[in-house]
């Protein structure tokens, strides 16, 4: 199951992260969470992406999160889901599918608005 959300999460990231863009620069979408992926955001994510004393890239940390995504998608991917450095796997969002990953990385990764 996990390689199936792998390849899933992969596909989808590639597609939302390379479209209309020309240049190597990471493109930072805007999403809008459901009320339950909020729910996952506030259980799995924001303890760390909220906390520096962490070392995780911040949420709306642009120069943070245009170093991850400078990386291959793939790459990106594959550390969400067999986890990196200190974040576990999956983010320890084991309910979360391969959209609510894609859409909380990208949550994590777009400007907040103040």
């Amino acid at each position: 199951m996990q390689a199936s959300i792998a390849i899933s999460t992969i596909v989808l990231l590639s597609l939302v992260f390379s479209a209309c863009s020309n240049s190597n620069e990471p493109q930072f979408p805007t999403v809008t969470l459901t009320t339950a992926q909020i729910e996952k955001y506030d259980a799995s994510c924001k303890v760390c992406h909220e906390s520096s004393v962490t070392g995780s890239p911040q949420r709306g940390n642009q120069e943070h999160w245009r170093k991850v995504l400078s990386n291959p998608v793939d790459t990106v991917m594959q550390r969400v889901i067999n986890g990196y450095k200190g974040m576990p796997p999956l983010g320890q969002c084991f309910d979360c599918s391969a959209e609510d990953l894609k859409l909380l990385v990208q949550y994590l990764a777009q400007p907040i608005n103040k």
